[in-house]
This record gives C-alpha cells, sequence and structure tokens, in this order.
C-alpha cells in the first residue's frame, strides 16, 4: 500500500484550534482518510470552529481561551488516558498551513521500533516570509539549536509527531506558542533522538502581520531562551555570551524595522497620469453610492480623488483595527480567490460594485508575503493576463490601470459553506420517498434559520420530489428591511451545490413591469431566508424554475392583497409557494408555547387579523402566502412538525449548537 493511500491506526492526530472555522472542515476531511483517530481542542473559539468539527463526527474538546500551549497540553493528556491504544500523536496546526501530504510523510517516517521525536521543517526565504520574522527567526534558532544538541530552523513549526510514550516526561507547561520549543527541549533531556523532514512552506498570506502580537509572540519566545540559557548558565557560564548576542540582535531587528517604518511613512507619495484619470473615470461613471474593491493602499486615494466609498483603505483609527484586520483578509481572500466562488463571496458581503487593479508591476502589499500572485490559479492572475472572469466585464482601462464593473446577471450563490450531509444521508435517506407516499403540494410554510432547518426539512422535501412543480415560488422576509422597494424579486440564476436553478423569467418580468416588485440581486445577495433553502430545491426538483421574493416589513395590508392576487392569477397550476418564515424569538419557555399556539391558531384557520401580532419574523410574507392558498383554495392543512433550536440541542448538541435564544419552528403543507 502507497503512502498516499495508507491509514494510520496506531498515530492519532491532535489538532489545536482557534477561530478556524474557514480551514478546519477541509482539514478534516483531508485527515479521516488517512487516520483513524483525530481529536479537535479548540481552545474558546468565538467562531463555529468546534459546531464543524463535531458535525463531521470528530471527537472535540472544548476549552476557555488559555492558548495553544494548553490546548496541546489538555489534548495530550486525553489521548493518553486511552491506554496503549495509540504508539504516537501526530500534532497539526489548524491554520491550513501544512499539507495532507506533509503529515502523511511524518506518520509514514515513524518507526516503532526506535521511536524518535520528527518534527516538519519548513525552508524560508523572503519573500515568502516578512523580513522581521526571517531574522528573527534565524536568531531565535541559532540561539536555541545548542540547548537541543542539533540545528533546528524552524522552532514555530506546527506539524510535528511524538511518541506516545514520550507524553508524561515532555508534557508543556506553557500556555502559549513556546510550548513547541518546551516540548523539543523536554525530548532532549529525555536523551531522544529529534529528527527534520522537510516540509512545504505555505506561509498564509491571508493574515498579513500583526505588529502587536508579532512583538508579544517573540518576547515570548525570547523570555523562554532566556530562561532555558539561564538554566544552563548555572552549569556553563559560556552561555552568558550567546544570550547577551541574542538580545543584541533583536534590539538591532527592532532598530532596523522601526527606521523603515519611518521612513515609508515619510516617503512622498506622486501620482500619474493613468492614476489620476483611472480615478476620474470612476468618480464620474460610477453611482455615487458605488463600492470600490482595490489593493488597500489605493483606497485612500479613491476616497480622496474619486470620492467613492471602498471595501478597505491603509488608515484606521486604532478602535477600527479589528474591523479592517477582517476587511483586509477579505480582500486578499479576493485577489487570490481560487474560483469565481469564492471571489463572489467577497463582492457580495460588501456590495462592490467595481474592482480597481494597477496592470503591471502589481506591487499589492499581500504579495510580499506569498508567491500566489503569480500563480495561474489565482484570481490576480486571470485579471492580469486578461482572461475571462464570468461576473467581471471591462469597464475602463489605459496603460496602467484597468476598473473592472461586476456584472449583476452572473448567478447568485445560494446556501452557505457546509456539508449537506445530513440532509442527504441522514433523516432524508431514511424517508419513504415514492409519490404513493404523498399528495401534491400548493403551498408549505419552512424555516431558514440553519441548521435547525435539517430536522423539518426532509419530510417536507420528499413530498416536493415525489411531485416535482414547474414552478417554486419563495416568500421570504427582507429582515433588514434593506431592499429597494417593499417587495424585490432576483431575476439571475442561482448556483448550488448540486446544479444551477433557473429563474421564472415571465413572472418575474411581469412582476416588476406591473410595479408589484423591483429587481434588486444586491439585496437577495445577502438575505438567508431565501438562499437557505434554494440548494434544496436543486437537490430533490432541479427542473423547477424559481422566483425568490423578498418582503420589507412596511409592505402596506392593500398592497400585499394586490401581490397576492397579481401571484395566484399569474402562477402556472403546477406551481409550488414556500413561505420562509422563523417563529418566537428571544421568549422565554412559557411565553414562547403560549405564542406558537397563537401563531398556529392563526394559520391553520385563516385568522388574517392576527397576523400582525404574531411573534414571526415575515408578517407581510403570512398574509401574501395565506391570501393565495384561500384564493386557490388550497386550505386542507398537515402540520408537518413543530421544533425549536434549544430542544434540539439537547437532543444532539453534535448536529446543533448551542444558541443564545430560542427560536421556534414549524412545517406544514397545504393542499385541496
Amino acid at each position: 500500500m502507497t503512502e498516499e493511500n495508507k491509514i494510520f491506526h496506531d498515530i492519532a492526530v491532535l489538532l489545536p484550534a482557534f477561530n478556524e472555522a474557514e480551514n478546519i472542515g477541509r482539514i478534516i476531511e483531508e485527515l479521516k482518510s488517512h487516520f483513524h483517530k483525530i481529536l479537535v481542542v479548540d481552545d474558546g473559539s468565538n467562531d463555529t470552529t468546534a459546531f464543524i468539527a463535531a458535525r463531521l463526527s470528530i471527537e472535540v474538546y472544548r476549552q476557555k481561551h488559555l492558548g495553544k500551549g494548553a490546548a496541546m497540553r489538555n489534548g495530550l493528556e486525553i489521548l493518553r488516558s486511552r491506554g496503549g491504544e495509540y504508539k504516537a500523536v501526530l500534532i497539526m496546526d489548524a491554520d491550513g498551513q501544512h499539507t495532507i501530504e506533509d503529515a502523511i510523510r511524518l506518520a509514514a517516517a515513524w518507526d516503532t521500533a526506535a521511536p524518535s521525536v520528527i518534527s516538519g521543517e519548513r525552508q524560508f526565504h523572503y519573500p515568502d516570509m516578512p523580513l522581521s520574522r526571517l531574522y528573527g527567526n534565524i536568531a531565535s534558532s541559532q540561539l536555541f539549536s545548542p540547548l537541543i544538541g542539533r540545528k533546528i530552523t524552524d522552532l514555530q513549526c506546527g506539524l510535528r509527531l511524538y511518541p506516545m510514550a514520550l507524553i508524561p516526561q515532555i508534557l508543556p507547561v506553557s500556555n502559549g506558542y513556546t510550548a513547541d520549543m518546551e516540548m523539543l527541549l523536554n525530548a532532549h533531556e529525555q536523551n531522544v533522538d529529534i529528527r527534520t523532514i522537510s516540509i512545504k512552506t505555505m506561509y498564509d498570506a491571508m493574515r498579513p502581520p500583526q505588529p502587536i502580537h508579532s512583538a508579544r509572540h517573540m518576547l515570548h519566545i525570547v523570555y523562554f531562551i532566556a530562561k532555558s540559557y539561564f538554566k544552563k548558565i548555572r552549569r556553563n557560564a559560556s552561555f552568558s555570551v550567546l544570550l547577551v548576542i541574542f538580545l543584541a540582535l533583536l534590539a538591532l531587528l527592532i532598530i532596523r524595522d522601526t527606521k523603515t517604518a519611518i521612513q515609508n511613512y515619510q516617503k512622498p507619495r506622486t501620482r500619474n497620469d493613468s492614476y489620476v484619470a483611472a480615478l476620474e473615470y470612476l468618480r464620474s461613471h460610477s453611482p455615487e453610492d458605488a463600492i470600490i474593491l482595490s489593493p488597500w493602499e489605493d483606497g485612500n486615494q479613491i476616497i480622496a480623488l474619486a470620492n467613492r466609498r471602498v471595501v478597505a483603505s491603509s488608515k484606521v483609527y486604532p478602535s477600527e483595527t479589528t474591523e479592517l484586520a477582517a476587511r483586509f483578509r477579505d480582500v486578499g481572500k479576493f485577489f487570490f480567490a481560487k474560483s469565481d466562488d469564492d471571489a463572489q463571496e467577497v463582492i457580495k458581503k460588501y456590495g462592490v460594485s467595481f474592482v480597481f487593479l494597477k496592470k503591471q508591476n502589481f506591487d499589492f502589499y499581500l504579495c510580499r508575503y506569498a508567491r500566489r500572485c503569480g500563480k495561474k490559479d489565482s484570481l490576480i492572475y486571470r485579471l492580469l493576463a486578461d482572461e475571462p472572469v464570468s461576473f467581471l466585464t471591462m469597464a475602463y482601462e489605459n496603460k496602467s490601470y484597468k476598473i473592472l464593473k461586476v456584472d449583476e446577471t452572473a448567478p447568485q450563490r445560494a446556501g452557505f459553506d457546509y456539508s449537506y450531509a445530513n440532509f442527504l444521508t441522514g433523516l432524508w435517506s431514511k424517508l419513504p420517498l415514492t409519490a404513493n407516499n404523498y399528495r401534491p403540494m400548493f403551498g408549505g410554510i419552512l424555516p431558514h434559520h440553519y441548521p435547525f432547518t435539517d430536522a423539518l426539512f426532509p419530510d417536507f422535501f420528499a413530498r416536493v420530489k415525489a411531485f416535482p412543480p414547474e414552478v417554486i415560488l419563495i416568500l421570504g422576509p427582507d429582515h433588514k428591511n434593506i431592499g429597494k422597494t417593499p417587495v424585490t424579486v432576483s431575476a439571475r440564476p442561482w448556483k448550488t451545490p448540486f446544479g444551477t436553478l433557473k429563474p421564472h423569467t415571465n413572472l418575474i418580468n411581469r412582476l416588476t413591469e406591473n410595479e408589484f416588485a423591483s429587481t434588486d440581486e444586491k439585496t437577495q445577495s445577502k438575505e438567508w431566508s431565501v438562499r437557505t433553502i434554494i440548494p434544496y430545491i436543486a437537490a430533490v426538483s432541479p427542473q423547477s424554475q424559481i422566483v425568490p421574493i423578498l418582503i420589507r416589513s412596511d409592505l402596506s395590508v392593500n398592497n400585499a392583497e394586490r401581490l397576492a392576487h397579481e401571484l395566484s392569477s399569474s402562477l402556472p397550476p403546477n406551481s409550488l409557494i414556500i413561505l420562509s418564515v422563523d417563529f418566537s424569538h428571544r421568549l422565554t419557555d412559557e411565553e414562547t408555547n403560549r405564542e406558537d399556539k397563537k401563531s398556529r391558531n392563526a394559520i391553520e384557520h385563516f385568522r388574517f387579523e392576527e397576523i400582525e401580532n404574531l411573534s414571526l419574523d415575515n408578517h407581510k410574507g403570512l398574509f401574501v402566502f395565506l391570501s393565495i392558498m384561500k384564493e386557490r383554495d388550497a386550505k386542507k392543512i398537515e402540520f408537518l412538525g413543530y421544533e425549536r433550536n434549544d430542544l434540539l440541542h439537547e437532543k444532539d448538541p453534535s448536529a446543533f449548537p448551542d444558541y443564545p435564544y430560542i427560536v421556534s419552528y414549524f412545517s406544514y403543507a397545504f393542499n385541496r
């Protein structure tokens, strides 16, 4: 069996993770094919890291935020407590900097007959790593290597393999990043052989250096090495000379970086004619509310000379650093995207209208920290090479700059970045999916609060699969009331993991031409009440055409009645209307039960006069929906299910996260 296909049963993988929701799912999926045991220690993440890991049937240990060292220590203790089940443990960072191929190489290199510590070793070169970090790594490695009797050039590599029998003697005391060095030092003191294997350098360009964090990190390393040397000094005073050299070198690095920063800040900025012409085009030919995505070093000039808003600029108040850091990552995510879908996520997140780009000598700040800028699989390469991009069209170009307009006719992207496995292979697979079990539906009520939707969707969509409608109309709430008009529609196709759904163009055009609604793709792309449901439609009824409608809360009753009549009279006979709605929010247990009972009573008895007083998030949508059902004589109501997020979490914490307040959900089918 080759290394690529081998499964390691006696080597456990430990993934310490903090806010790694973007990476953890992909890493686990890759590791599961080769390692029998994977343990994720979530270091108090405030994102969905633990939830994603649990959904993939991985053991997860959650702790309060103490640091990587604490996560490693707790994870190692858990694995050690399993007796002799595992012979070794592979510790791997969860930030995506290591490849599965390198993890397999380390595991394959481990020899049970002669167990040793195996450490990955990246080969750093400028510009793969910022100069300050490169020099700091070289200096700290030179000072640390004598402590363990061999040269280690990558002290902070997060990919290492340790014999399980050695764990009790080398457990780290440190809670921070120096735990990696501490374990190496402890292993050396136990006379254990330390080997290194060269691995790929994958420095994360999405996370530009943060001076405060970097300085704190370096100080921790200095303190740990100094403390270790002082122990040596007691036995050998010559080590004090090395310590002085190290501290002097560190001081020189700090002085150099400070001087460079001051020089860069004072460097005069010049504007050439091409630059001014491109900015003038933006000012004259883009809407006043347009948002421009550009490398952030151009953001200030776009604001000042083109008078347009930007995704990110280089000037920021201290109170805005967290927000700007997220924006910087998103700008990098866009330019280095490997697929149009990934790039469109950023476009939709910020409502971008134009992309501003320098054509030659692209000096985007992130290029100093990654070689991706020249790779053919990145979006920036395609843009600079004038290759077509599905959602961008050329708006302006001169010898040095190009401006691309976001094409609003490109397909919307439905759903979220999650697995649909629970729907397709879980409850769904257990249902009888034949037409004999169901009747055709004319209408239905569904929730949109993912992932709690999984509890009610399978039964409903089994009916859709049994009798696929020609047209499916979705009535969702415009939660933030940001639509151009009280009723908005999307005229674009919707791309899903199961294929692309086409819009019912005739009905959409009729609604907009008769001023019942307006087309608003930006609002549709941001609103989850519709795009949560669309992937499931594509999975069970891919030939259906869709009409996504968002309704603001300020739609008048008179206009709601007119809209309902227009939809009822315009829809083909074989159509399905889905009301997307969540019910009670932020109420006590007793209040939730009382309000949900009132909502059921109003729905099942078509009590229009009570709708505005119900506890739900789509009052006008419910009014329009019941009006259509009444007009189409679909008054035979089948109650399919009722759930609450808190009760679902109690039943299955691994599938449903702990939510800060109660939300309730109904599912109905309406027939004749």
